[in-house]
């Protein structure tokens, strides 16, 4: 019984610390592109996340995200909610890892009276960079197509460059 005990403790020992729940917190900078009537707009600006996701060892993990567009002085209000789920390949095991994924959500924009709130569907793609177990850096590039439109203005896409910190919680 002790022959078979042994290992089966160590094996359940080895893949809890292969999943991981994190929190992530990050910024940088973003690019909300309006088709207007009479010309093409882009609100930039900087922008904060916070992430809450579960990494499945090292090949994939699902995080739900709200970020938080301070585009400029007429926006009254814009933020990014998303959920995602990206595919990881280890580049150096354990270290550094390429990411990409489909990301869908909703994005709130108003500005004055103008209403370009709707859903939201794209992509990402980066890099992680691990020091240990529980910390990390990433850095990436998000592309959201956006659908929010009025009678005469139209959302067309959202850009995202951004590096974030991910706090990982071993179980």
């Amino acid at each position: 019984m002790k022959k078979i005990l042994l290992p089966a403790l160590l094996s359940m020992t080895l893949f809890a610390s292969q999943n991981s729940d994190y929190v992530g917190i990050g910024g940088g900078n973003s690019w909300f592109a309006v088709d207007k009537p009479t010309e093409k707009v882009t609100n930039d600006g900087l922008h904060g996340t916070f992430t809450l996701g579960h990494k499945y060892e090292d090949y994939g993990r699902f995080y739900v995200s709200g970020t938080y567009l301070n585009s400029s002085n007429t926006v009254s209000s814009s933020g990014v909610y998303s959920v995602a789920y990206d595919a990881m390949f280890p580049i150096v095991d354990d270290i550094l890892s390429f990411y990409v994924g489909p990301v869908i959500g909703y994005t709130t924009y108003t500005e004055g009276s103008l209403d370009l709130s709707g859903l939201h569907y794209g992509g990402e793609t980066g890099l992680t960079l691990a020091f240990g177990d529980t910390f990390e850096i990433e850095g990436g590039y998000r592309f959201l197509k956006e659908t929010g439109e009025s009678i005469t203005t139209k959302a067309r896409d959202m850009q995202m460059a951004y590096l974030q910190a991910n706090f990982y919680f071993n179980y």
